[in-house]
């Protein structure tokens, strides 16, 4: 991945082997795991640390049927260079329903969640380090330029008067 540059991660779940689970994804890191609890509904998150990381669906609940699989998508873009870690969560939910009119009311997480992270190297992105860092640097050379220079106009201007002081006549202009 590169410094503040979008890129997608797509997460796939599925109750049995299907055929096209891969489909369409330009990269799969397929992680088949034994034991997974997959219910009817599921939740999956995305976490990590100096990540702008939006989820392009509306709710993070999906329900997952026999035949299909289900899919969550992330835009995710990192903020720095360097090491980093996303850590993808995703749990099965359990439908709880109101005793006395039957319907369902909440939702809660049951068995065990799967957690599972990625480590990505992020390169610099150097046009945005340019165009984004190099105006804060540039103000500070000029600040340190502008410093240097009226130090040496004040100092000159200290000597001029400290030679006054003591009588030393001012060079004098040679003649041609």
């Amino acid at each position: 991945m590169t410094q503040m540059v979008a890129s997608y991660v797509i997460l796939r779940v599925e109750k049995g082997r299907l055929e096209h689970f891969e489909e369409g994804l330009d990269k799969a890191i397929a992680r088949e795991r034994e034991g997974v609890d997959v219910a009817t509904r599921m939740e999956a998150h995305l976490d990590g640390e100096d990540f702008g990381i939006i989820l392009e669906e509306i709710n993070p609940k999906k329900l997952v049927g026999d035949t299909t699989y289900q899919q969550w998508q992330w835009q995710v873009t990192p903020k720095s260079p360097g090491p980093h870690r996303l850590v993808l969560t995703v749990s099965p939910l359990a439908q709880v329903k109101d005793i006395i009119g039957g319907d369902i009311t909440a939702e809660t997480p049951f068995g065990t969640p799967f957690r599972d992270h990625k480590d990505i190297d992020v390169s610099r992105n150097w046009p945005y380090f340019f165009r984004e860092q190099m105006p804060q640097w540039s103000n500070i050379l000029i600040g340190a330029i502008t410093g240097a220079a009226l130090t040496l106009i004040v100092q000159a201007f200290r000597d001029r008067k400290k030679k006054r002081r003591l009588g030393i006549p001012p060079p004098q202009s040679p003649e041609w």
